[in-house]
């Protein structure tokens, strides 16, 4: 669960177009806030929250990573968008 949250944000800094990486960044701090619920509840919040704040501290790095990741992509920020599933959690819940 650590490396998995904690790599997470570098993935997301790193890889994300930078149009779409500001248009999710509330979402993507709002699945935060619920993995802190979550964990929490599960009595993993201080695991969670190491895993989050190693990310952050991290950051520096993975934007030095993004500069060379993003100057090699091939995809447009809305060729990008298109291949995003956008349907709700319930209907992926319900696929086969």
């Amino acid at each position: 669960m650590y490396h998995g949250h904690r790599n997470l944000e570098w993935l997301f800094v790193k890889n994300t177009p930078a149009p779409l990486l500001w248009r999710y960044l509330p979402l993507h701090l709002a699945v935060w806030a619920i993995g802190l619920v979550w964990f929490g509840l599960r009595g993993r919040g201080a695991s969670f929250v190491r895993a989050k704040w190693d990310g952050v501290r991290g950051l520096p790095a993975a934007w030095r990573a993004r500069r060379r990741v993003q100057a090699s992509r091939v995809l447009t920020s809305a060729q990008v968008l298109s291949l995003l599933d956008r349907s709700s959690l319930l209907q992926r819940m319900r696929r086969p």
